[in-house]
């Protein structure tokens, strides 16, 4: 007999009102806040990592606008734009204390350019595969003073593992996590083993 597939929740989106843009929201779970900002796809839906993530922390994954359920604005010009909306995101939310910050792939360009902008406000960073780094000495790096996980697929052919060490490299407290074997599309493929890694890089913290 074939083992039963566990799929997670369905769970719909709540609005959260962002200086009058409405903000599809998902969140679930328990323990200190996870924000998760996702790539340039797999919008819509609760996905077995934010539920895997779910069973440490309590994931915040919002939708980018223009993506899933959120809006697209016609301020949105560039990245450094929606660096501000998440802040103007976390303010919504009344997160006033430092959280955790989680970006895959496009979610991670941001994220780290989020963590360069308003260090103060992050426990710690953790970029999935991400994309970006085209300057050859990207300073706004140097500005991380959390510590930082960066993980790898061992078999992506996307972002070059290249791109995924430089910014293991140039994030002064960061560490690198390859997962083996997992395409750029690891939040799918193996969802426990990049969950797994977050936590428990995210217990070391505490």
């Amino acid at each position: 007999m074939a083992p039963s597939l566990t799929l997670p929740p369905v769970l719909d989106a709540q609005f959260v009102d962002v200086l009058g843009a409405p903000v599809a929201v998902r969140r679930r779970g328990a323990g200190a806040p996870l924000l998760y900002l996702h790539g340039a796809g797999l919008t819509g839906k609760w996905l077995q990592v934010h539920e895997a993530l779910a069973g440490g922390a309590d994931v915040i994954a919002p939708e980018h606008p223009g993506c899933g359920e959120t809006p697209p604005q016609d301020w949105l010009r560039e990245v450094g734009d929606l660096v501000v909306h998440y802040d103007d995101l976390r303010r919504a939310l009344g997160l006033h204390d430092r959280f955790d910050l989680v970006g895959y792939s496009l979610g991670g360009w941001i994220a780290s350019e989020f963590a360069a902008m308003f260090p103060d406000r992050i426990r710690s960073l953790t970029l999935i595969a991400p994309i970006g780094l085209t300057m050859p000495q990207p300073r706004l790096l140097r500005r991380v003073t959390c510590p930082a996980l960066v993980i790898e697929g061992g078999a992506d052919r996307f972002v070059p593992a290249e791109t995924v060490r430089r910014y293991a490299s140039l994030l002064p407290r960061a560490r690198l996590h390859v997962i083996e074997g997992a395409s750029h599309l690891l939040v799918l493929e193996q969802p426990d083993a990049v969950a797994d890694a977050i936590l428990s890089f995210i217990r070391d913290l505490s």
